[in-house]
Parts: structure tokens; sequence; C-alpha cells
């Protein structure tokens, strides 16, 4: 796979929250298609992390992916969401 700016800048990002803050950080990252969705999720495992998806059409899903998140420390150092599932969180 050819890794465009976005996602190099993702992994200049990765790289700066594993150095300040190696146990505690999380990371949110939108997107508004399901098919980028999963390239992100791709790239960001390759790079070792454990990584959740949310999406307008996994609602019990969702809820677990958020709560392993949310653990301290986390089960889950990055979400993944399409613009979808941000509009009904916050409903």
């Amino acid at each position: 796979m050819r890794t465009s700016a976005k996602l190099e800048g993702l992994r200049q990002l990765v790289s700066m929250l594993k150095q300040q803050t190696p146990t505690g950080w999380r990371m949110v990252v939108f997107t508004g298609r399901r098919e980028t969705q999963t390239t992100i999720q791709a790239f960001l495992e390759e790079l070792g992390l454990k990584v959740g998806i949310i999406n307008g059409s996994s609602g019990q899903r969702n809820q677990e992916t958020i709560a392993r998140f949310r653990a301290d420390p986390p089960e889950i150092r990055a979400i993944v969401s399409t613009e979808d599932a941000a509009l009904l969180a916050g409903r």
C-alpha cells in the first residue's frame, strides 16, 4: 500500500504521542467513508496499535469499542470513526 501524506502525518502523530505519554495516550480519527476507515485501521494496525472501528450500523459493538477505549490503561489506543457514527453518538 502506498502511504499518502495524510497517513505519514498520522504516523508522525502516533510516534509523538508514544514519546510524550507512553502509556496514557488515545486518539480518535474521523473519516467520511468506510473504505477510508478500513485503510486507516490497517495502517494503524501495521504500526502495532489496537484499533477499534465505530460506524453508524454497529450500535452494540460501538459501545463495547468505546468502553475498551476508555479503560485504564486503554485496551484500544485508536478509534477510527465515520462521521455518521459521530453524529449518532451526539444524539
